[in-house]
C-alpha cells in the first residue's frame, strides 16, 4: 500500500497547480457573464492575464482571453 501511495502522490501534487489555474479560468468565466457592464470583463482579462503568463500554452486561457478582448474592443465607447 505504501508504494502506492508513493506512486500516487507525485501525481497529485502535480495537479495542484492545475487547479489554481482552473479555479481563475472559472472565476474569469463568471466575470465575463456580466458583461454588460465592462469593468467585470476588464477584471476577467486580468485574471487570464496572469493565467496566460503562467501557463503560456494553456489554450483555454488563451481562447478565453482573445474572446474578452475582442468584446471589450466592441464596446468600449472612445
Amino acid at each position: 500500500m505504501s508504494t502506492i501511495g508513493a506512486l500516487l502522490f507525485p501525481a497529485l501534487i502535480l495537479t495542484l497547480p492545475m487547479a489554481a489555474q482552473d479555479q481563475r479560468l472559472v472565476q474569469a468565466e463568471q466575470l465575463y457573464s456580466r458583461r454588460p457592464d465592462l469593468s467585470p470583463v476588464r477584471q476577467a482579462i486580468a485574471l487570464l492575464t496572469q493565467l496566460a503568463q503562467t501557463d503560456p500554452n494553456n489554450y483555454e486561457a488563451q481562447w478565453h482571453l482573445a474572446k474578452y478582448y475582442y468584446f471589450l474592443g466592441k464596446h468600449v465607447q472612445l
